[in-house]
Protein backbone atom coordinates (compact mmCIF):
# COMPACT_ATOMS: atom_id res chain seq x y z
CA UNK A 1 0.00 0.00 0.00
CA UNK A 2 1.20 3.36 -0.74
CA UNK A 3 1.77 5.85 1.82
CA UNK A 4 -0.33 8.72 2.11
CA UNK A 5 2.01 11.40 1.56
CA UNK A 6 1.75 10.17 -2.27
CA UNK A 7 -1.84 9.96 -2.55
CA UNK A 8 -2.04 13.38 -0.72
CA UNK A 9 0.20 14.62 -3.76
CA UNK A 10 -1.73 13.07 -6.47
CA UNK A 11 -4.98 14.36 -5.40
CA UNK A 12 -2.87 18.11 -4.99
CA UNK A 13 -1.08 17.74 -8.43
CA UNK A 14 -4.71 16.20 -9.98
CA UNK A 15 -6.50 19.42 -9.11
CA UNK A 16 -3.46 21.58 -9.86
CA UNK A 17 -3.25 19.87 -13.71
CA UNK A 18 -7.05 20.19 -13.99
CA UNK A 19 -6.77 24.10 -13.17
CA UNK A 20 -4.36 24.94 -15.25
CA UNK A 21 -5.38 22.63 -18.34
CA UNK A 22 -8.66 24.38 -18.34
CA UNK A 23 -6.90 27.82 -18.30
CA UNK A 24 -4.39 26.59 -21.53
CA UNK A 25 -7.29 25.32 -23.07
CA UNK A 26 -9.04 28.79 -23.21
CA UNK A 27 -5.90 30.80 -23.68
CA UNK A 28 -6.69 33.20 -25.92
CA UNK A 29 -10.43 32.55 -27.50
CA UNK A 30 -12.65 35.57 -24.76
CA UNK A 31 -14.34 33.29 -23.14
CA UNK A 32 -14.41 31.62 -20.05
CA UNK A 33 -15.33 27.96 -20.10
CA UNK A 34 -15.60 24.87 -18.24
CA UNK A 35 -14.57 21.71 -18.44
CA UNK A 36 -17.75 20.51 -18.89
CA UNK A 37 -18.68 23.11 -20.98
CA UNK A 38 -16.18 21.97 -23.16
CA UNK A 39 -16.78 18.53 -23.10
CA UNK A 40 -20.62 19.12 -23.77
CA UNK A 41 -19.47 21.33 -27.00
CA UNK A 42 -17.41 18.22 -27.97
CA UNK A 43 -20.07 15.57 -27.61
CA UNK A 44 -22.44 17.78 -29.69
CA UNK A 45 -20.10 18.22 -32.09
CA UNK A 46 -19.36 14.70 -32.32
CA UNK A 47 -22.84 12.87 -32.31
CA UNK A 48 -25.56 13.28 -34.39
CA UNK A 49 -28.35 15.57 -33.33
CA UNK A 50 -27.94 15.39 -29.73
CA UNK A 51 -31.18 16.36 -27.03
CA UNK A 52 -30.95 17.12 -23.75
CA UNK A 53 -31.40 13.45 -22.27
CA UNK A 54 -28.69 11.92 -24.81
CA UNK A 55 -26.18 14.34 -23.28
CA UNK A 56 -27.70 13.36 -19.31
CA UNK A 57 -26.74 10.15 -20.18
CA UNK A 58 -23.40 10.19 -22.13
CA UNK A 59 -22.32 12.31 -19.26
CA UNK A 60 -24.76 10.11 -16.45
CA UNK A 61 -25.78 13.81 -14.99
CA UNK A 62 -29.08 15.37 -14.48
CA UNK A 63 -30.76 17.01 -16.93
CA UNK A 64 -31.12 19.92 -14.94
CA UNK A 65 -27.38 19.89 -14.91
CA UNK A 66 -27.64 19.51 -19.04
CA UNK A 67 -30.09 22.16 -19.39
CA UNK A 68 -27.93 24.44 -17.01
CA UNK A 69 -24.83 24.04 -19.32
CA UNK A 70 -27.01 24.07 -22.51
CA UNK A 71 -28.75 27.72 -21.30
CA UNK A 72 -24.86 28.89 -20.79
CA UNK A 73 -23.68 27.60 -23.80
CA UNK A 74 -26.16 29.12 -26.35
CA UNK A 75 -26.37 32.45 -24.09
CA UNK A 76 -22.83 32.54 -25.61
CA UNK A 77 -23.85 31.89 -28.77
CA UNK A 78 -21.88 28.42 -29.05
CA UNK A 79 -25.08 26.01 -29.13
CA UNK A 80 -28.69 26.71 -30.23
CA UNK A 81 -31.60 24.36 -29.98
CA UNK A 82 -33.74 23.92 -32.79
CA UNK A 83 -36.90 21.41 -33.27
CA UNK A 84 -35.98 18.41 -35.12
CA UNK A 85 -37.66 17.95 -38.28
CA UNK A 86 -38.70 14.70 -37.69
CA UNK A 87 -40.59 14.88 -34.74
CA UNK A 88 -41.54 18.80 -33.24
CA UNK A 89 -42.15 17.67 -30.14
CA UNK A 90 -37.86 17.07 -30.06
CA UNK A 91 -35.17 19.86 -29.24
CA UNK A 92 -32.24 18.96 -31.09
CA UNK A 93 -29.01 20.57 -29.45
CA UNK A 94 -26.76 22.37 -32.07
CA UNK A 95 -23.14 23.75 -32.73
CA UNK A 96 -22.98 27.03 -34.21
CA UNK A 97 -19.69 28.40 -36.27
CA UNK A 98 -18.93 30.33 -33.54
CA UNK A 99 -19.06 27.06 -31.44
CA UNK A 100 -17.20 24.89 -34.33
CA UNK A 101 -14.19 27.94 -34.21
CA UNK A 102 -13.90 28.10 -30.45
CA UNK A 103 -13.54 23.82 -30.65
CA UNK A 104 -10.74 24.57 -33.26
CA UNK A 105 -8.99 26.98 -31.28
CA UNK A 106 -9.44 24.75 -27.98
CA UNK A 107 -7.55 21.69 -30.39
CA UNK A 108 -4.53 23.76 -31.69
CA UNK A 109 -4.45 25.01 -27.97
CA UNK A 110 -4.23 21.35 -26.82
CA UNK A 111 -1.54 20.15 -29.87
CA UNK A 112 0.38 23.49 -28.73
CA UNK A 113 0.32 22.56 -24.85
CA UNK A 114 1.47 18.52 -25.56
CA UNK A 115 4.03 19.69 -28.10
CA UNK A 116 5.77 21.94 -25.03
CA UNK A 117 5.22 19.91 -22.37
CA UNK A 118 6.51 16.88 -23.92
CA UNK A 119 9.37 18.92 -26.00
CA UNK A 120 12.12 18.42 -23.22
CA UNK A 121 12.28 15.06 -22.60
CA UNK A 122 14.13 11.88 -24.14
CA UNK A 123 11.61 9.90 -26.25
CA UNK A 124 12.37 7.04 -23.79
CA UNK A 125 11.08 9.47 -20.90
CA UNK A 126 8.06 10.34 -22.75
CA UNK A 127 7.33 6.07 -23.19
CA UNK A 128 7.94 5.62 -19.64
CA UNK A 129 5.56 8.25 -19.26
CA UNK A 130 3.03 6.73 -20.87
CA UNK A 131 3.15 3.17 -19.50
CA UNK A 132 2.83 5.23 -16.43
CA UNK A 133 -0.20 6.59 -17.07
CA UNK A 134 -2.02 3.90 -19.39
CA UNK A 135 -1.50 2.01 -16.21
CA UNK A 136 -2.90 4.52 -14.00
CA UNK A 137 -6.30 5.12 -16.35
CA UNK A 138 -6.37 1.47 -16.47
CA UNK A 139 -6.94 1.44 -12.56
CA UNK A 140 -9.51 4.43 -12.84
CA UNK A 141 -11.55 3.16 -15.14
CA UNK A 142 -11.42 -0.45 -13.94
CA UNK A 143 -14.71 -0.35 -11.72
Amino acid sequence: MLDDKYLERMEKVSLAVYKKLVQKLTKGIGLQLSMPQIQLLMFVRNGDPCIISDIAGHFDVTLGAVTGLVDKLESMGLVIRQRSGADRRVVEILLTGKGEKVLEDIKANVIKLYKDSLSGFAEEDVRTYFKVTDRIVECILAD
